[in-house]
């Protein structure tokens, strides 16, 4: 059970719009993103042993995205908080009780 005072978040949860990305006249790849939805989530960055763990592990998790469950979130897709972009990696469902989704993110411009 995720506690209301844990996500503190407002959070929009972002997917490519088919047919992008799309090339502009100057040559400069544009993707098109659209809103999938609004969600109250938390932010959790890597620390100490988690990081060097990661780090170690070639992995280009910066962190991770809780958030209440919802069906259909997949690794194609991105997260956006404020002027923050957090690349999906990977999305998990805690012992498959379709309560909460963890998603392991890499903050930065996603590359689609």
């Amino acid at each position: 059970m995720i506690e209301a005072g844990a996500l503190r978040h407002r959070l929009s949860i972002e997917h490519l719009v088919a047919g992008s990305p799309t090339q502009d006249a100057g040559g400069e790849v544009d993707q098109a993103w659209v809103e999938l939805a609004e969600v109250w989530g938390s932010i959790e960055p890597l620390r100490g042993r988690e990081l060097i763990a990661a780090q170690q592990a070639q992995s280009e998790t910066t962190g991770t995205i809780r958030i209440r469950y919802r069906a259909g979130i997949t690794s194609k897709m991105r997260v956006v908080f404020r002027a923050r972009i957090f690349e999906i990696l990977g999305v998990v469902n805690p012992m498959e009780r379709n309560v909460e989704l963890v998603l392991s993110v890499r903050e930065g411009p996603s590359n689609g």
